[in-house]
């Protein structure tokens, strides 16, 4: 009994000191799937709740609708939480997606936490040592870099908050101790039996064998993670140094500043410039020949898709950012006379275009067709030749809103005003499908 209470004294110490070095936050969010790690440390919260106070412990619990007996999962979750007063939110999701199933699951999952989170929640995520393990050894067979083989951070920012992990050095062996100790009831997801899973044949399979012949090999390469996620965090830092330098105010890079570094710390720090727009990075021999292609030209516009991402160069500038959704280019509205503060709203979230002035002629918003043309300073210019000079990369000219007065057109969004129109301007209140950078 003396060693099982020693073990229990550990596992509380352990989360206790994670959740007091947790960021200043809102509530402690738990994910619980009913699993017995994540079960533990709904028990572990009950046991530490006098000493996390004020805090608020609260419990979401994603229905993944993976397994017919996934309501009885979810029965399970809301009777433990009932029980010791912990208020629990249910929620069911439809996975899709071409991650396969584990990385569907995984999306759908942090989406719907994400959805449901109040702005500084610190998500709780029962992974442990094991689950560390096996990304490590995953991450290493798919030849990932760095990032990939420091495996899970204990802490990092999501959502509208943060996501903790305060079992991550602790085992699963010693959890499962904890379970049994204190009479727990958890499910067994049948799915984490087939080794048909990449995850499930290095759990069952490869790491038990290791531990054969290396006794703390778990150990061993759980602090191996630990060790590489200090080193990346010290060149993450020199790199957000160098972006600095690199980037405008719009945070878009410098080509020229960006060819000067050597090629393998152009790749680095396009890397760490994706990771901070857009939450993930391109392929690595896509980036390299785009970077081959932008050392080649100046004049060139080289450009690279991936995902629903788009990275391109022009003039000497590097965007990056999600790809703005196809919509029917004969898109238009009309209004016979408008008012101060009049708000049009542009298709597939482009956002809303505000009216400052009023006029009782006819307005019409719409999107390039060709030949459009334009008074301004003095001059009928094209519109090729006005998005050049507003700098607006071509491939994102097609989404930009153009306000026509008796169809004639006097206003780009809201960059540019034709001369014959002094009385109005416009207010484009950009949408989440509109890039942040522009």
């Amino acid at each position: 009994m003396g060693v099982l209470m020693k073990a229990e004294g550990v596992l509380l110490d352990v989360v206790h000191a994670s959740l007091q070095q947790a960021p200043p936050s809102g509530r402690f969010l738990l994910a619980l799937s009913g699993g017995v790690d994540s079960m533990v440390l709904l028990h572990l919260l009950h046991s530490l709740r006098d000493a996390v106070q004020p805090r608020e412990i609260a419990a979401i619990h994603i229905n993944h609708q993976l397994h017919a007996d996934a309501p009885h999962w979810a029965a399970l979750c809301q009777r433990y939480c009932d029980s010791l007063h912990i208020p629990l939110e249910i929620v069911t999701v439809q996975v899709v997606g071409d991650a396969g199933p584990e990385g569907n699951a995984r999306n759908a999952r942090y989406a719907a936490i994400q959805r449901h989170m109040q702005v500084g929640d610190l998500v709780l995520s029962a992974h442990q040592r094991d689950d560390q393990v096996e990304t490590l050894l995953l991450n290493l067979l798919r030849g990932s870099g760095l990032r990939g083989l420091a495996g899970m951070p204990a802490v990092k920012s999501f959502g509208q908050g943060w996501l903790l992990r305060p079992l991550l050095a602790i085992g699963r062996a010693q959890i499962l101790a904890y379970a049994q100790q204190h009479n727990l009831r958890w499910v067994a997801d049948p799915s984490n039996s087939d080794e048909h899973l990449a995850r499930n044949f290095l759990r069952h399979s490869v790491v038990p064998l290791l531990q054969q012949r290396w006794p703390a090999a778990s150990a061993s390469i759980a602090t191996t993670a630990g060790l590489l996620q200090q080193a990346d965090t010290l060149i993450s830092a020199n790199l957000e140094i160098k972006l600095r330098d690199l980037c405008d105010h719009r945070g878009c890079l410098d080509s020229l500043k960006l060819q000067a570094e050597s090629i393998e710390q152009q790749a680095e720090l396009v890397r760490h410039w994706c990771r901070n727009l857009l939450r993930c990075t391109p392929p690595r021999r896509q980036l390299q020949e785009f970077l081959r292609q932008l050392a080649a030209t100046d004049s060139g516009k080289p450009t690279l898709l991936w995902s629903d991402c788009l990275m391109g160069r022009y003039q000497s500038w590097v965007f990056a950012h999600r790809q703005v959704p196809a919509f029917a280019a004969n898109w238009q509205m009309t209004s016979q006379g408008i008012w101060q503060g009049q708000q049009f709203n542009l298709p597939h979230g482009l956002g809303v275009l505000e009216v400052v002035g009023q006029s009782d002629d006819l307005l019409q918003i719409a999107f390039r067709q060709g030949g459009e043309r334009m008074l301004t300073r003095g001059l009928h210019q094209d519109l090729k030749t006005i998005f050049q000079h507003l700098a607006m990369p071509p491939w994102l000219r097609h989404a930009v809103p153009l306000v026509y007065r008796n169809a004639r057109l006097c206003a780009v969004g809201d960059q540019l005003l034709a001369d014959d129109c002094p009385d109005l301007r416009f207010i484009w209140h950009k949408g989440p499908s509109w890039p942040m950078m522009l």
